[in-house]
């Protein structure tokens, strides 16, 4: 961060990659100031009592707005001692809105206290949400309400960048970096993922002490998983100035890692973890069970209905991420893609192929695997002879056809439904 703010005031050169990623340190302090105030109003709600909110903002105040205003009367009165050529109106100062109030160029004054700005406006917001939350209190809301602002965070700054920072213009993508700075660097909103870590942090460390003597009895790890996850983002997105959709859909669609697709390494790891799943945890253990008898997994005490909900729900997912890595291989979206072409079929015959029961209660994830690659290796040998597209789609309902009238024969007569 120092380096960072010595190249902007032109001390040192600013073509490091050290300095031009070094303002991502920011998110830091705002994680530890999450985790602080966090903390101070958590506390006593562990301890069944309600915290004092005036208490609070009194010490938040006494704390950082008499040096605050002392350096504010003197940039006013003694204007030769200001660190800018400019200076925003005082009303912004005063109710520290000065983050939200346009760019903050090295040639404003006093433009380092965007970061109080944001600072104060969470004094304020958080203790509102823990008075809400303190109502009625539920692992459940609490857990929504944090993935509801990451997804908002998240959210805002996409909409920002693909709508007002990354522009294109004659089929190259420009990034300004006035609005970059105004829009999404400056303002609150941007920064609630860090606080919100931060918070968190505070969350499980006052309610699941247990939870946080295990995360900080292996804190070296922690922070090397932290710095290993910035570095592979550096690594990956550091120079990309494409808008948000070519840059999440092309690296999960055509990307690589060394010589393997992201796309292949991805399927891998879900397959990988759909298998161990499936045979080693008691509720894939179970989805077995229902598929095979859904009745006898009813008297066996398996909640059936539950488990048939949180199948649908992880395919829902699944075929998601598979849109996503479909859209970023072929570049383009359309309402058709994948149903109207039948894929559905092709999926069919992969997993059947695989010795997957489509009536449920058998199969496994390595013969499904197993189906894929070799319907892959069918198409791309088609694909090299130059057998037209007529003939091949022939060829593949042929397979499908004959996939499912193999599981007709194998399975049975009855289906999973009529059991």
């Amino acid at each position: 961060m120092l380096f960072y703010h010595a190249s902007i005031l032109w001390h040192v050169p600013g073509d490091s990659w050290l300095i031009r990623f070094g303002w991502m340190g920011v998110d830091l302090f705002f994680a530890l100031s999450g985790f602080l105030i966090g903390g101070q109003l958590l506390r006593p709600r562990a301890r069944g009592a309600a915290p004092s909110y005036s208490h609070f903002m009194v010490r938040r105040l006494l704390r950082t707005v008499p040096a605050y205003l002392v350096i504010l009367t003197i940039y006013f009165l003694v204007p030769w001692l200001r660190d800018g050529t400019e200076m925003k109106p005082l009303w912004q100062f005063l109710t520290f809105t000065q983050n939200l109030a346009g760019d903050l160029t090295p040639s404003v004054t006093f433009s380092p206290a965007w970061s109080l700005c944001v600072e104060e406006q969470f004094y304020l917001a958080f203790p509102l949400v823990v008075a809400v939350l303190a109502i009625r209190p539920s692992t459940t809301v609490i857990a929504a309400t944090i993935l509801a602002v990451l997804l908002f965070g998240i959210g805002i700054r996409g909409y920002l960048w693909t709508h007002d920072v990354a522009m294109t213009v004659d089929g190259r993508t420009l990034l300004s970096g006035d609005r970059f700075m105004s829009l999404i660097y400056y303002p609150t909103w941007s920064r609630l993922d860090a606080l919100l870590a931060g918070v968190v942090a505070a969350t499980v460390q006052t309610f699941r002490p247990k939870w946080w003597r295990v995360l900080t009895a292996r804190s070296n790890l922690l922070a090397l998983c932290g710095v290993t996850g910035v570095a592979l983002s550096i690594g990956f997105f550091g120079d990309q100035l494409a808008t948000l959709l070519p840059t999440v859909f092309g690296y999960l669609g055509s990307a690589n890692i060394g010589a393997f697709p992201v796309s292949l390494i991805i399927a891998a790891a879900i397959f990988a973890v759909a298998g161990l799943f499936l045979r080693y945890h008691r509720i894939g253990r179970a989805i077995y069970a229902i598929g095979g008898n859904r009745e006898a997994a009813r008297a066996a005490g398996i909640k059936v209905d539950r488990v048939r909900i949180g199948v649908y729900v992880a395919g829902s997912v699944l075929a998601a991420i598979g849109g996503l890595m479909e859209a970023g291989r072929v570049s383009s979206v359309a309402p058709t893609q994948g149903y109207g072409e039948g894929i559905i079929f092709s999926v069919f015959a992969a997993a059947v192929i695989g010795g997957v029961s489509l009536q449920g209660g058998k199969g496994n994830m390595v013969g499904a695997a197993s189906g894929v690659i070799l319907l892959g290796i069918v198409s791309d040998i088609l694909d090299l002879a130059q057998v037209s597209n007529y003939w091949i789609e022939a060829i593949d309902g042929a397979v499908i056809l004959f996939a499912l009238v193999l599981a007709r024969i194998v399975g049975g007569e009855s289906t999973a439904e009529e059991r």
